[in-house]
């Protein structure tokens, strides 16, 4: 659906950084603000009646801003620890519209013509706005290395429902979406190096989710409620092991 009116995206962005480095320790923290204006986005979801809508939003603007920090600590040769935190409030910050949906038939869906969306302060979602993780590796031995690394996800919020989001005002009330429950996923890993035929060799292995948990990795609140019960939610993978051989020619 080609979009005539659509402007080109503004960005201004502000960074402010410091890093420190020593012998064994190193370590950076990184604050941010970007000022996105005139953004646009193209959508589609699936309605009850199993259709598929599609719309052309446009003159999106959101607010990003946060803190940024990692490290590296390698108090012997033989361990590494590393990790990260970042800390953002991401938002909308105005109203949209007009917009037209249209369906699968590229027909206007009636009573979504000329429609406005009042996002302002709605949390922009699809991404976990504050994030942590740290990771350790060992070389236990001169062919051996093993890891472990965790990860943590929270303030993550679910889509917007642009099908049951509509008003004929831009001044309608705001939006509110689902705030998915926080998680954390732990990794293991290890590295054994070798000869095969003469060749340099690695047999890899990796488990992830080691403990097997349980966590939405993305959701749609299908109502703009803010509540679980009306949002389409995808769960995350469980527990993978991969092993790979690596010869080097």
């Amino acid at each position: 659906m080609p979009n005539p009116v659509a402007k080109n995206e503004k960005l201004l962005s502000y960074e402010l950084g410091y890093g420190f480095r020593s012998a064994i320790f190193s370590a950076n923290v990184n604050l941010y603000r970007t000022d996105y204006k005139d953004r646009s986005s193209a959508p589609r979801q699936a309605t009850q009646n199993g259709q598929t809508y599609y719309a052309n939003i446009t003159g999106i603007n959101e607010l990003h801003q946060g803190v940024e920090v990692d490290f590296k600590l390698r108090p012997v040769k033989e361990i590494t620890l590393s990790g990260f935190l970042s800390i953002g409030d991401w938002t909308y910050t105005n109203s949209v519209g007009p917009v037209t949906v249209f369906d699968e038939t590229n027909q206007p869906v009636p009573g979504q013509t000329a429609v406005y969306y009042n996002l302002k302060g709605l949390k922009v979602g699809d991404q976990a706005q504050t994030t942590g993780g740290l990771n350790l590796d060992v070389s236990v031995a001169e062919d051996l290395k093993i890891g472990g690394n965790w990860n943590y996800y929270a303030n993550y919020y679910s889509d917007f429902s642009y099908t049951s989001a509509s008003t004929t005002s831009p001044n309608g009330a705001p939006l509110n979406t689902w705030k998915m429950p926080a998680y954390h996923l732990f990794d293991l890993n290890a590295v054994f190096k070798f000869k095969f035929a003469g060749l340099n060799s690695e047999l890899i292995g990796n488990m992830n989710n080691v403990f097997n948990t349980n966590y939405v990795s993305d959701a749609l609140d299908a109502a703009n409620s803010g509540k679980a019960v009306n949002s389409v939610v995808f769960y995350g993978i469980g527990r993978t092991i991969t092993t790979t051989l690596k010869v080097k020619f």
